[in-house]
């Protein structure tokens, strides 16, 4: 039940925080999406590092979870104000023009299932890292129980070094060629 309530929860703010960066792109005419992404990989980096130290330390994962919380309730708050203006803004201009309604009628289902595919992907990727490197660490490397989330820490670090280098890529190779090139990859 606690991993069937993480996944919704993981899932839902990656859909939040998506929609937040689509939006903020769309209105002000920017490229986030990336930088948004690498913050995302840049939380995962802090918590899986800070959950590797207090399980070598011995500590109650209690006191991790406690402490993981606390910063996001606070960092939460911190930004409620640009929140609450990317939902206004969002109000005040979200009505459907004609160029939107006409994205299905045009045959674009195709592209959008292969983008669906290319997603799931790429998620599969990230789970089998996530949830298999601490199994690896164990298993295989046998390394000190300190060390066991630094798999994950290491792939999300890369992860967030390259997520935080797209929204300077895109603009400059195109937003095609770098689906392109990253899904061959």
């Amino acid at each position: 039940a606690n991993l069937i309530c993480t996944g919704m929860c993981i899932s839902l703010l990656n859909v939040a925080m998506n929609t937040c960066a689509s939006t903020i792109e769309s209105n002000r005419r920017v490229s986030i999406m990336s930088t948004a992404h690498g913050v995302f990989s840049l939380g995962l980096v802090i918590g899986s590092f800070l959950a590797s130290m207090y399980y070598g330390t011995g500590l109650n994962p209690l006191y991790h979870f406690m402490v993981i919380c606390t910063l996001g309730i606070l960092l939460s708050f911190s930004y409620r104000k640009t929140l609450d203006e990317i939902y206004l803004h969002v109000d005040e201009h979200d009505t459907l023009n004609d160029s939107q309604t006409v994205v299905f009628k045009n045959g674009v289902i195709g592209v959008l299932t292969l983008m669906i595919l290319v997603g799931i992907c790429t998620n599969f990727t990230e789970g089998v890292m996530a949830d298999w490197t601490a199994v690896y660490m164990t298993d295989i490397v046998k390394s000190p129980k300190y060390m066991v989330g630094l798999g994950l820490t290491g792939y999300a670090l890369f992860m967030a070094i390259g997520r935080f280098t797209g929204d300077a890529i895109i603009p400059k190779l195109g937003r095609k060629k770098v689906l392109i090139f990253g899904s061959i990859f």
